[in-house]
């Protein structure tokens, strides 16, 4: 979503001719990367296994996505943000991506030895989420870049959460295309995409 514009977009005026095709990822993403079935994936968590290299392309936050009017907004600190204990007393729409399992961005606003979130609807997709969000008082944390671009619909406001939770964005690939040029072209157009 934070990617695909701004890259197919590049790739439609300097390469008209190639063909992208975005796959979910899942359980075999790096297997496929190994066996050439991916030229490259977007990857987020720190750890790696062996013979996949990385390029970092973004460092990103969290925020909280919510329906404009929703009640949570009278709590928005002076600094424009939420409070994680603020953010976990509502409903949470969770998103179950990359294999089935809560993300970081759920784990930021787990409340520290108190309940556990109340997660009434939960889905692999970001897009079903804002759908949920326009008719319910639940509240979705997800990656600010996210957040923002899905925020331009007029029904939805994102809020930074506050403290220091953050992580990279990665483009990844397999250590034997590492220097194939073609591949090099393509990893730096990620990367020049990445930059918008």
């Amino acid at each position: 979503m934070v990617l695909a514009g701004a890259l197919a977009a590049r790739l439609a005026r300097l390469a008209p001719d190639l063909e992208l095709e975005l796959q979910a990822w899942g359980p075999s993403t790096f297997e496929r990367l190994a066996e050439s079935g991916l030229d490259l994936a977007l990857y987020a968590d720190a750890v790696l296994p062996k013979g996949i290299c990385h390029r970092d392309l973004f460092h990103d936050g969290y925020a909280v996505l919510m329906r404009l009017g929703h009640p949570l907004l009278r709590e928005v600190g002076k600094g424009g943000d939420l409070l994680p204990e603020a953010v976990a007393a509502w409903p949470q729409v969770v998103v179950l991506y990359p294999e089935g399992r809560i993300t970081l961005a759920d784990e930021v606003v787990l409340p520290s030895g108190g309940n556990p979130l109340r997660t009434p609807f939960r889905t692999p997709y970001f897009l079903m989420g804002l759908a949920v969000l326009v008719g319910t008082d639940c509240v979705m944390c997800i990656p600010s870049r996210a957040a923002r671009h899905l925020a331009l619909n007029p029904a939805m406001v994102a809020v930074p959460l506050a403290g220091n939770a953050c992580f990279t964005y990665r483009v990844i690939w397999h250590a034997r295309a590492d220097e194939d040029p073609r591949m090099k072209w393509i990893r730096d157009q990620v990367a020049a995409a990445a930059s918008v």
